[in-house]
């Protein structure tokens, strides 16, 4: 029981320091903060494969900016498309009138490759990536100007989901939070490729891909890693303005499947803090449903008090980051999604025992 207790003590100081970690964050050192570089210069770079019917989305985020004088230049990699997505984004690069091009791996394939071709390309201080199939407010860009006021190398942006099934939701939002949280006190332990920051001559000296280009994903872990173990400055950005959105998984075989390769990437980087914690997580889940039942069998209510109190602490992390992303809708399937995580957990855990193959984007998914 002693060790169960420990246990639950852990899982709970992680989660508060975390929420802890993103309470410290103040918008208005982002917003009214003097700039130290009065005029930073942007490349985005969006590689995409196969995206034609999600990136009107990104394209219609862009064309609904207020401001747009912050962007020197928009570069689209195409990583080997086999629908019409090139056909789309090239139409809609010839109706505009700002700096854009549209380039495609030639020799190579994955999304890394995409983005340091990208990178290769650009002439600006700073680059952000963002995937294809994302989103964002009017005032994006212009609210984003204010974030290059001390010279950091690497920002962190919150990412959620606004589409997809509600458990997909909630996890997306809960890990947001704990990714902010953690990267704002120094010990970030996540990123989300989906939506990255940093400055170009940053990434050209420690050249975070060099070693991994033959793994499909982890992209954003590979990245985080590598700027960490180089003293590279790292900064959490939040505000209401500046949230990035993805499409979720569709039902519950997608999930299974996206959060394989997540784990696979996490595993393949080797950060020490996120497995750590991706240990305790772990372990706490794990647990749930065999105390439940041990609980019940046993009428042993302080076994059942260890469940109380980690319900109450996921509880507190969802009910933090649906008042920080203003959406409160998820609360109502809460008890739901406490219990139905740690089946999905264990559904991970078993493929992963038998190294269980699938594809991403019609792509053998490679872990190491």
């Amino acid at each position: 029981m002693e060790i169960l207790v420990l246990i639950n003590i852990l899982y709970m100081l992680f989660i508060l320091i975390a929420l802890f970690g993103f309470s410290l964050i103040n918008q208005q050192k982002h917003l009214n903060h003097p700039s130290k570089n009065l005029d930073p210069s942007l490349s985005l770079i969006i590689p995409f494969r196969n995206e034609e019917n999600r990136v009107f989305k990104l394209l219609k985020s862009i064309d609904n900016q207020t401001d747009l004088s912050l962007i020197s230049k928009i570069i689209f990699v195409d990583d080997h498309s086999t629908d019409e997505s090139n056909d789309f984004i090239k139409k809609w690069i010839s109706k505009k009138h700002f700096n854009c091009e549209l380039k495609k791996l030639q020799s190579y394939f994955g999304k890394k490759r995409a983005i340091d071709l990208a990178i290769h390309s650009s002439n600006t201080d700073y680059l952000m990536i963002l995937d294809a199939d994302v989103s964002f407010s009017p005032c994006f860009f212009k609210k984003l100007r204010d974030i290059f006021h001390d010279n950091e190398d690497l920002f962190i942006i919150p990412v959620i989901e606004n589409t997809g099934v509600f458990y997909s939701k909630t996890i997306s939002f809960v890990i947001s939070i704990l990714t902010i949280g953690m990267a704002s006190i120094k010990l970030p332990i996540l990123a989300n490729g989906a939506a990255l920051i940093m400055k170009k001559n940053s990434y050209l000296k420690t050249n975070p891909f060099a070693n991994n280009f033959h793994i499909s994903s982890g992209d954003d872990m590979f990245l985080l890693k590598c700027f960490n173990e180089n003293s590279m400055r790292i900064k959490s950005v939040f505000d209401s303005e500046l949230i990035v959105y993805t499409e979720g998984s569709d039902d519950f075989k997608s999930t299974i499947l996206r959060s394989l390769r997540w784990s696979g990437k996490m595993n393949s980087s080797g950060f020490a803090l996120t497995k750590i914690l991706g240990a305790l997580v772990l372990i706490c889940n794990l647990l749930i449903w065999p105390l439940i039942i041990y609980g019940f069998i046993f009428s042993m209510p302080e076994v059942l008090l260890f469940v109380g109190i980690k319900f109450l602490t996921d509880f507190i992390a969802l009910v933090f980051a649906c008042f920080k992303f203003k959406n409160f809708s998820l609360l109502k399937y809460s008890l739901f999604t406490f219990l139905l995580y740690p089946l999905i957990i264990k559904v991970i855990i078993f493929l992963s025992l038998i190294n269980y193959r699938f594809k991403w984007k019609d792509r053998d998914v490679i872990k190491s």
